[in-house]
C-alpha cells in the first residue's frame, strides 16, 4: 500500500480509514501486507525503528536522499514505513498545506519524491512484492516508477493498481515540475494500451499526477460500483471521463466497508448507554445527552407551524463544509435549504464540521438567529460518534460522493440517512417505501434546494405521522453490514488480474 494517510497515524479524511481498514482485513485473510507513507511532523516516532538509515532516491538533479522508519499498524502486525525526509514532510506543518499556503507550492516535488522512494524502498528492503496498490494522487505516480525505474536484474515487476478515492483532487501541476520528477514528457502525455494504441491527452499543458498514474497502472478502482460509473460521464469525470472510458475494461467499483468494532453502538465508549436494533432505548439517551452538551431548548422554541406535542427531530451532520457536500445548495441565496428548514422550527438540527470560511460564517450567523440550529467549528472524534448515536436523521446532501462513510456510520445506529441519489450513497440507502415502511432513508434525484427541503420535510412528516415506519427502518438500517471481507475479497480478484494484465513499458 502507498499512501498519505493511513489512521490512526494522521488522517485528513475517509482515505486514513479505508487504507488502515482494508490493509488490516487483507492481513486477517492470509495476505502479506506492506504500508509504505510520509512521516509527517504532526507524528509521534516513539517506539519505530530505523528501516533504512539512508535511501538514495534518483531525481531529475541527481540522488536524493532520506531515511526510512518503521512501525507496526496498531492491532496488527503489518509493518509500516515512513519515509522521513525533513524539508518535505517531517520538519513542516501539515500535510498538503497550511493555513498560511492551504497547498503547498512545491507539491509535485514533495509527492513525486514519495512515490519514487515507495519504490526504492523495494530493492533495499530486497522485497518480492506482487502488486504496490496506489491511493489517490498523491501516490499516483508510483505506478509509472515501477515501469520507469523496474530493472530485470531485480526480478519480476509488481503490478499495479490505483484507487481514485474522489477524482475531483488530481495534482494538477506546471509542466516545470518535469525536470525534478526524472519523467520525459512522454510519460505524462501518452502511452500504448495492450493493443498498441495511443491512448491519452497528447498535449503537456500541465502534469497531473492522477491522470499519469490512470495511464499506467495495470488496474484502476474507485469506491463504489455507481462512481465507477458517474467518473465515465462529462458531468462527473472532472476532464478524466474520456480517459477512463477508454481503460473501462480495466476500471472496477469497489464498494468501502467501515470497521464494525470501531462503529458500534453495542459498544461505542461515546455513547451514554449501549444500544441494538433489539433494544432502543440507549438511542433515545443518546439523544438527551446530546442535546443537553449542546444546549437544544426546545422548550423556548416559538413561532413553530403546529403545536404538536410530538418530540421534535433531531437531523445531525458530520461534514466538511464544501461545495461537493452542498454547502451552496443549503445556505446560498434566497431560496437556500437550510434557513427554510429551520424557520419551520419542526426540527432541531447539530452540524459538526470545518471547511470554507463563508459556509463556517454563514453557519455561525444562522445558530445566532435559530434556537433549532447548534453549530460546533472543528472536528471530534468523540462528538462525531455521539451525533451519529443521536440524530434522528443524518443530513448528506452531497453533489457527488464517491463512497461516503459517514451514511454507513448512520445505518449502524440507526440513524436515518437523507441522500442525494449519487455514487456510493445510492448504492448503500434503499428508498423509504411508504406503503410498506421498508427502506433505510431517503432519497432526492435532483440537486437544487427545493428538493433537499422537501425531502427533508417529507422525512420529518414520518417521524411524527407513522413512528412505526420510523422504528422498522431503524432495524433495517442497524442490520446492514458493509463488510471489509467483502471489499477484501473483491481487491484480491483485482490484484490477481492486475498481475495478468501488466502493461506495456513506455520505451
Amino acid at each position: 500500500m502507498v499512501t498519505s494517510e493511513v489512521f490512526p497515524f494522521v488522517k485528513s479524511g475517509g482515505l486514513a480509514d479505508v487504507t488502515g481498514s482494508l490493509s488490516r482485513v487483507l492481513s486477517s485473510r492470509g495476505n502479506d501486507v506492506r504500508i509504505v507513507m510520509p512521516l509527517y511532523g504532526s507524528m509521534s516516532i516513539k517506539g519505530f525503528t530505523v528501516a533504512v538509515s539512508a535511501l538514495k532516491v534518483q531525481t531529475g538533479f541527481g540522488e536524493e536522499g532520506c531515511s526510512v522508519l518503521e512501525t507496526t499498524l496498531p492491532e496488527s502486525e503489518i509493518p509500516v514505513y515512513l519515509i522521513k525526509h525533513d524539508s518535505f514532510f517531517t520538519k513542516r506543518e501539515g500535510l498538503y498545506g497550511s493555513k498560511e499556503e492551504p497547498f503547498f507550492a512545491d507539491n509535485a516535488k514533495r509527492f513525486g519524491f514519495f512515490c519514487r522512494s515507495a519504490v526504492a524502498l523495494l530493492e533495499a528492503l530486497r522485497l518480492s512484492v506482487d502488486v504496490v496498490h496506489a491511493h489517490d494522487w498523491q501516490a499516483a505516480l508510483s505506478p509509472v516508477y515501477i515501469q520507469a525505474d523496474w530493472t530485470a536484474e531485480r526480478g519480476k515487476r509488481p503490478a499495479s493498481v490505483l484507487t481514485i478515492h474522489n477524482i475531483a483532487y488530481q495534482g494538477e501541476f506546471s509542466p516545470h515540475s518535469i525536470h525534478y520528477l526524472g519523467l520525459s514528457p512522454s510519460w505524462f502525455r501518452e502511452t500504448r494500451n495492450t493493443a498498441g494504441d495511443t491512448v491519452g491527452d497528447t498535449s503537456l499543458r500541465c502534469i497531473n499526477f492522477l491522470r499519469t498514474g490512470i495511464l499506467h497502472a495495470d488496474m484502476i478502482t474507485t469506491v463504489s460500483p455507481t462512481y465507477a460509473e458517474e467518473i465515465r460521464t462529462q458531468a462527473l469525470g472532472a476532464g478524466l471521463d474520456s480517459l477512463l472510458s477508454q481503460r473501462a475494461k480495466d476500471l472496477k467499483g469497489v464498494l468501502n466497508g467501515i470497521d464494525y468494532e470501531v462503529w458500534n453502538p453495542e459498544t461505542d465508549p461515546a455513547l451514554p448507554s449501549p444500544f441494538s436494533e433489539k433494544d432502543l432505548g440507549g438511542k433515545a439517551e443518546a439523544k438527551r445527552e446530546l442535546r443537553r452538551r449542546i444546549g437544544l431548548k426546545p422548550a423556548e422554541l416559538k413561532g413553530r407551524e403546529d403545536d404538536t406535542e410530538t418530540e421534535l427531530p433531531l437531523i445531525g451532520m458530520v461534514t466538511r463544509l464544501a461545495e461537493q457536500k452542498g454547502f451552496p445548495e443549503l445556505l446560498t441565496g434566497e431560496q437556500a435549504a437550510l434557513p427554510r428548514l429551520l424557520s419551520r422550527r419542526n426540527a432541531e438540527f447539530v452540524i459538526l464540521g470545518t471547511g470554507n470560511p463563508d459556509y463556517e460564517r454563514r453557519l455561525k450567523e444562522l445558530a445566532s438567529s435559530y434556537e433549532n440550529l447548534k453549530v460546533i467549528i472543528g472536528f471530534s472524534e468523540e462528538m462525531a460518534h455521539l451525533i451519529e448515536g443521536a440524530s434522528d436523521f443524518f443530513l448528506m446532501p452531497s453533489r457527488y460522493e464517491p463512497c461516503g462513510l459517514n451514511q454507513m456510520y448512520s445505518l449502524r445506529y440507526g440513524t436515518l440517512p437523507i441522500v442525494h441519489r449519487t455514487g456510493g450513497l445510492k448504492d448503500t440507502v434503499e428508498p423509504y417505501d411508504p406503503l410498506t415502511g421498508g427502506g433505510t432513508g431517503f432519497l432526492f434525484d435532483r440537486m437544487d434546494p427545493d428538493e433537499i427541503v422537501n425531502t427533508v420535510t417529507g422525512a420529518i412528516m414520518v417521524y411524527r405521522e407513522k413512528p412505526e415506519h420510523i422504528r422498522r427502518m431503524r432495524i433495517r438500517a442497524m442490520e446492514k453490514r458493509f463488510s471489509w471481507d467483502s471489499s477484501a475479497e473483491q481487491y484480491e480478484a483485482i490484484y490477481d488480474e492486475a498481475a495478468n494484465r501488466k502493461r506495456i513499458p513506455q520505451s
